[in-house]
């Protein structure tokens, strides 16, 4: 197998892009296997006992381990920590949580006769653009992915550096989410894993 074409999935904040990339983990999962699909997503943080949103969390695939990406500022004081608009960013939870699943799938893809594998990010954002390391494997990945390495992930709408650069490739399909196709874009998303993963 080889050439298989990333997807990238992108809108405004809230469409429900998350909630789509949930399904089409669910479904992928299901057909490859669990074990053959790794990367990570982005909860959000709410107080117990309800209440509006406090930060949000990295949870790696498949195993579910959780990390701090961002708190409200106005929570973490922390003079040190980059901010992006109300929130404060712990760069280092992230390159100790989610870029080694994403490195190790990189190295392991990238082996001769690696066997089929799926890499799933939610999200390549303002946030997770912070980690150099981040920018710099995402985009080498996504320029360049191995023969046996299928790639989906959420991309902030608008952006520079590589948000913009990475819609711009030659090898990968974009996929916007609005409030219009929402309800019917999931069918392209699976078709598209279906089409390249050859299922």
């Amino acid at each position: 197998m080889a050439g298989m074409r990333p997807l990238l999935i992108t809108g405004v904040p809230g469409v429900g892009k998350t909630t789509l990339f949930k399904q089409l983990l669910k479904e992928v999962s299901g057909k490859v296997g669990s074990s053959s699909v790794r990367g990570f997503y982005v909860d959000e943080e709410r107080p117990s006992g309800g209440g509006g949103r406090v930060g949000f969390n990295l949870v790696t695939i498949p195993d579910g381990r959780t990390a701090r990406l961002a708190r409200l500022a106005k929570d973490d004081p922390n003079p040190a920590l980059p901010k992006v608009g109300r929130w404060c960013v712990y760069v280092n939870d992230l390159e100790h949580t989610a870029l080694p699943v994403v490195s190790e799938v990189a190295h392991a893809a990238s082996q001769d006769g690696a066997p089929l594998s799926v890499l799933m990010v939610d999200e390549i954002g303002k946030m997770e653009l912070l980690s150099a390391e981040f920018r710099t494997l995402l985009g080498r990945l996504l320029a360049r992915p191995p023969p046996n390495l299928y790639i989906i992930c959420i991309i902030a709408l608008k952006g520079q550096g590589l948000v913009g650069e990475a819609k711009r490739l030659p090898n990968v399909d974009v996929v916007e989410v609005t409030a219009a196709n929402r309800d019917s874009v999931y069918k392209s998303l699976a078709a598209h894993a279906a089409r390249e993963l050859k299922l």
